[in-house]
């Protein structure tokens, strides 16, 4: 099952030298639904030959929370090259992707005027829906690779130890495939419409349920599915196999939200980390994201009202140090606790309608709690 959007940018860990050559970059679609092919131009007078060293480019689609898909990026070139992913963020409206490309001992290329190469194939899994795809970039003026830590907007191409990106108009379009250009000094994009995924989770959550924990997901859709895999780690490195949930789908095929549920009647003490294995009946398999409950800490727990819906909530529970509320996917949020001996107040009037976890820290432990907030 696979759904997905992109953005891009590129790095080169080489200086940036004032005669940039013109390299362009751009986004057409790949040879699978749930894929896109990263392209780059020669648009100097001249044509380009040596070894492309180093590349970096991001891709951005538009946040789809706890559904943003994963994403891996495949040379296409002669030279693979090391390939490595700085974590991806969310910013505003958009989740961005970043990627980093060192090709050891360099990769020939000889580009005529106005010449294209395919560069990358991008593929995502785990996503939810379908989204649009961006190739992004902002200027810069010092040293390739120098962005921050949640700056993956850099596109730049290394040949030769010398940086040829197009500073000026660094993307352009191609035909049909590609939508929605700009080069405006602050951001520059290219994107491409809608891309489909044949996989999408909507959703995995771990919840206490009495002594047990469980386990349930979502999907949208459905493609030659066969069934999951229920995988446990108490580390998050180290999976292993506790269940199997074949397909709901008939064949394996649906375009329809089916729901999932699975019982872990033996959870681990302390910190229980879960994830999907999704498995293709041709033998191909993706993960899910990780979904995580913890049993022990602070004794009996008590959230009420839940579902939520006037503002309130209460947590009932002795040695409490503190209190925190997430979203699904991590995000911790600024929610008002007013503490009480064992029984606590959150304000939750500036939550949107949703699910959220709640974790209760002491000094033993932490416990989690599914919150549903509804106006």
């Amino acid at each position: 099952m696979k759904r997905i959007s992109l953005f891009l940018s590129t790095l080169a860990l080489t200086p940036l030298f004032a005669d940039a050559q013109g390299i362009q970059g751009t986004l057409i679609n790949g040879a699978t639904p749930n894929s896109v092919i990263v392209r780059i131009k020669n648009n100097t007078a001249a044509a380009i030959s040596g070894n492309l060293v180093s590349m970096r480019f991001g891709i951005r689609i538009p946040d789809q929370g706890a559904g943003n898909p994963t994403l891996t990026a495949t040379s296409l070139m002669a030279t693979p090259g090391s390939i490595t992913y700085p974590a991806p963020y969310t910013e505003n409206t958009f989740h961005y992707y970043d990627v980093s490309a060192v090709i050891n001992g360099g990769n020939p290329v000889a580009i005529p005027v106005g010449g294209e190469l395919n560069a990358f194939n991008v593929t995502f899994a785990n996503g939810v829906g379908t989204s649009n795809v961006e190739l992004v970039g902002r200027f810069f003026d010092g040293t390739p690779g120098s962005a921050g830590a949640n700056d993956a907007t850099e596109f730049y191409v290394s040949i030769d130890g010398a940086n040829s990106t197009d500073q000026t108009t660094r993307f352009y379009g191609n035909g049909t495939n590609s939508v929605g250009l700009s080069n405006t000094p602050t951001i520059s994009t290219v994107g491409l419409g809608g891309v489909v995924l044949p996989v999408t989770f909507t959703h995995i959550e771990a919840n206490r349920d009495g002594a047990n924990a469980l386990v349930t997901w979502g999907t949208a859709s459905e493609t030659n599915n066969q069934g999951f895999d229920i995988e446990r780690s108490a580390d998050g490195k180290a999976f292993a196999k506790i269940g199997y949930q074949r397909s709901l789908a008939i064949g394996g095929n649906s375009d329809e939200k089916l729901e999932y549920s699975f019982t872990d009647s033996k959870p681990l003490p302390g910190l229980n980390q879960y994830r999907l294995k999704q498995l293709d009946k041709d033998g191909k398999a993706t993960y899910s994201k990780v979904a995580q409950v913890i049993f022990g800490g602070a004794g009996a727990v008590k959230v009420f009202p839940n579902p939520a819906n006037n503002g309130k909530v209460n947590v009932d529970a002795s040695g409490v140090q503190s209190i925190e509320v997430f979203t699904l996917t991590g995000q911790k949020l600024n929610v008002p606790v007013t503490y009480g001996t064992n029984s606590h107040e959150l304000n939750i009037s500036s939550l949107a309608s949703g699910s959220y976890t709640v974790r209760i820290n002491t000094a033993t432990g932490a416990t989690t709690e599914k919150l549903v907030v509804r106006h």
